[in-house]
């Protein structure tokens, strides 16, 4: 998983530039969404004249759906409340996580599902941003190739795999306060059309759909006296 924000790791330190001294980068939280359409083979059927009719099945996989399927494999209730989050994103934080946030009688439990993900990357990343060497803020849009795998993990199986990714957008925005300073960098991951291949209930299925990566979270905080 150490790919998992590689794009957000370069954007976050080249925000900071110059401003390193005077800034600190704090944990990135941020949702990770999938909606994503199931195609398998269903069932066939002759008619009285002998013609064969084949049908194709459709079926929509959420994050929902995940959290569900990892949760029946494990024996851990999640309630339909909860979120896949990963945390941290950002560099020095120790690595990214998988987790499954859910609240109970209000407080916030999270579970380590990392296992049960890789992350997809590509080896190109194209650069339609802005930079400002003043203060170090970065804003507008990356492009590169992101995906994931939900694999079983742990000797525990799942009902469902796939392997899915596309070309995904990454928007860029810097916060700055009123005297111009950095104060916070927000990233969303869009993967659109992803496609690839999985299987559900043990039949092979082709994968696609969309893959999102969101969440307006401040990844850079002013030390004091900024």
């Amino acid at each position: 998983m150490k790919k998992l924000v590689a794009l957000t790791s370069v954007i976050v330190l080249s925000s900071l530039g110059a401003a390193r001294a005077q800034l600190t980068v704090t944990d990135l939280v941020q949702t990770l969404n999938f909606n994503l359409t199931v195609l398998s083979q269903g069932p066939s059927s002759t008619n009285s004249s002998g013609v064969v009719a084949n049908t194709v099945t459709t079926t929509t996989i959420t994050s929902s759906n995940v959290i569900q399927w990892i949760g029946a494999a494990t024996g851990t209730a999640f309630n339909n409340a909860s979120l896949l989050v990963i945390t941290p994103l950002t560099p020095g934080a120790g690595g990214p996580s998988v987790v499954i946030r859910q609240t109970v009688n209000g407080s916030t439990q999270d579970t380590d599902v990392t296992s049960f993900f890789s992350r997809i990357s590509g080896d190109v990343t194209l650069d339609g941003s802005t930079f400002n060497p003043a203060n170090g803020a970065v804003n507008g849009t990356f492009y590169d190739i992101d995906g994931f795998v939900l694999q079983d993990a742990m000797g525990f199986t799942l009902p469902a795999h796939f392997s899915v990714s596309g070309v995904s957008t990454v928007t860029v925005t810097s916060l700055t306060n009123r005297k111009g300073k950095l104060t916070g960098v927000i990233t969303e991951h869009n993967a659109e059309q992803a496609a690839g291949t999985g299987d559900l209930n043990g039949a092979p299925t082709l994968v696609r759909g969309h893959i999102g990566i969101s969440g307006r979270t401040t990844v850079v905080v002013s030390s004091p006296g900024v």
